[in-house]
């Protein structure tokens, strides 16, 4: 039987946006993802706030206005009963925990900041890009966690919008996990049909320019436009 394919949220999301594009980075894999400006700066942002909240290191200049929401992270991390950063999650099929590359590691999911107290847990998600409150990914990662830590009863998800300096939030319970499940394995399994079928399709958009895949006849140099 094919091993299934390993994925997270933001495989689905490339999945969602082109099925070609996901055949080459996740199927074939003879093309790699290569950072953007904004995504390298996404992963600057995410290190900074791990090493100033759990670490007490200073924000580098550049980085600045974000202290006071790394300040008021790094003081409330002291009344929990645990605090983390940088949390990577995965599971087999079988919704077992197992090691990030076990060979049947199945979905993956990273907790930018975790905050324990009791049967809560707070997951916090540093965001650098426009507000857009969905929060597929971080039930997602609560899902993933709740079956490392059964005992936890209540999840909040927390975005922080560093940009905007603002704030969204919602609050789940360990009886809705099974709901989370039943919303993204239909995903999942489309991904696991198109593997059988093959049926991997480009799909163009304004997004084409930026895309690894450049044999795709829809591909074109950004830099030319």
């Amino acid at each position: 039987m094919d091993k299934k394919v390993a994925w997270s949220f933001s495989a689905l999301s490339v999945f969602r946006t082109c099925r070609k594009k996901f055949y080459h980075l996740k199927i074939a894999r003879d093309v790699k993802d290569g950072d953007s400006e904004a995504a390298a700066e996404g992963k600057l942002v995410h290190d900074c706030m791990f090493k100033r909240v759990i670490k007490g290191t200073a924000l580098p200049l550049g980085l600045k206005p974000h202290e006071k929401t790394a300040a008021a992270y790094a003081d409330r991390i002291k009344a929990c009963d645990d605090a983390q950063g940088e949390i990577k999650l995965c599971l087999n099929d079988r919704l077992e925990p197992v090691e990030w590359f076990a060979k049947d590691a199945w979905v993956r999911a990273v907790v930018d900041l975790l905050m324990l107290k009791g049967t809560t847990a707070i997951l916090v998600d540093w965001k650098t890009g426009k507000r857009k409150d969905n929060f597929e990914q971080l039930k997602l990662s609560a899902a993933l966690l709740s079956r490392y830590m059964p005992e936890i009863e209540k999840f909040v998800l927390v975005f922080e919008w560093l940009r905007d300096k603002e704030r969204s939030s919602i609050t789940i319970t360990k009886d809705e996990m099974k709901g989370v499940w039943l919303e993204l394995l239909p995903q999942v399994m489309e991904i696991e049909e198109a593997k059988k079928t093959t049926d991997f399709p480009a799909t163009p958009s304004g997004l084409c320019g930026w895309c690894p895949v450049t044999s795709c006849p829809h591909w074109f140099d950004k830099d030319d436009r």
